[in-house]
């Protein structure tokens, strides 16, 4: 599977709040609450000059008082557009990778026996307490990620992990056709290292196997190498490497 295609899956999975098309160009925005909800996607072939794009996409930003930022991977389009970023002060950060794996491999769920795992395509009021509170979310952020995860189409399932009375794990999975992507997989730190999230993934991909996913995909930052360790002993594998361009402070 090709990079625009798997890429097309991960913006359908992840939303914004508004979206603009700009010659091949995807700008969207979503009050600066995470990267993937406010970057340009440089995904398709164009015949604007490059840098009256650019220039574009920064006015589209700066009028929403957002940092320009820009998606990239080896499928950008132009080819040279990482090294025009550079030339125009823009910062390589957060170098990231997707990960996919046939679901056909995926070894069997087992379940640790002090944990309950289970999940609901329907957004809880429990499941996005627990969500702000292991990902410490901004309080800025509460709003825009409350609509962005309550309009999540297609069809999303959000997953839990008890100990006891006590949430100590979420993810969200979503599916799509064949496909279905995990984000943000979070543990609370004193349970980590514990499998939890191990049970967690594969109660989740196994949902998608049960609604027709023959494809897990998932996007790591490079050096989150515990967790590719985790997803690596899961089955996935590397597929490509992404990451963003931000504008600098100019003096």
């Amino acid at each position: 599977m090709d990079i625009q295609t798997i890429e097309g899956y991960t913006l359908r999975a992840w939303h914004a709040l508004d979206e603009e098309s700009c010659d091949g160009w995807l700008l969207r925005f979503a009050n600066g609450y995470t990267s993937r909800s406010n970057s340009v996607n440089p995904l398709y072939g164009s015949t604007l000059d490059v840098n009256t794009k650019i220039d574009y996409c920064e006015s589209a930003y700066q009028q929403r008082g957002l940092i320009p930022r820009f998606k990239l991977t080896p499928a950008a389009y132009p080819a040279d557009l990482d090294s025009v970023l550079e030339e125009r002060g823009y910062t390589r950060q957060t170098p990231s990778q997707v990960m996919t794996l046939d679901l056909a491999q995926l070894p069997p769920f087992e379940n640790k026996p002090d944990v309950h795992i289970s999940g609901d395509m329907h957004l809880s009021q429990t499941w996005l307490n627990a969500y702000v509170r292991l990902s410490e979310i901004r309080a800025e952020y509460l709003d825009t990620m409350q609509t962005l995860l309550q309009h999540n189409q297609p069809q999303p399932y959000f997953a839990c992990a008890r100990q006891g009375d006590e949430i100590v794990a979420v993810t969200l999975g979503v599916w799509d056709e064949d496909m279905i992507g995990l984000f943000d997989v979070v543990t609370q730190s004193a349970q980590r290292g514990q499998g939890i999230g191990t049970a967690l993934i594969t109660h989740v991909l196994q949902q998608g196997i049960a609604n027709g996913a023959r494809t897990g995909y998932l996007q790591v930052l490079a050096a989150n190498t515990s967790a590719i360790r985790l997803y690596t002993r899961l089955g996935f594998q590397f597929a490509y490497p992404y990451w963003y361009r931000t504008l600098s402070d100019r003096p």
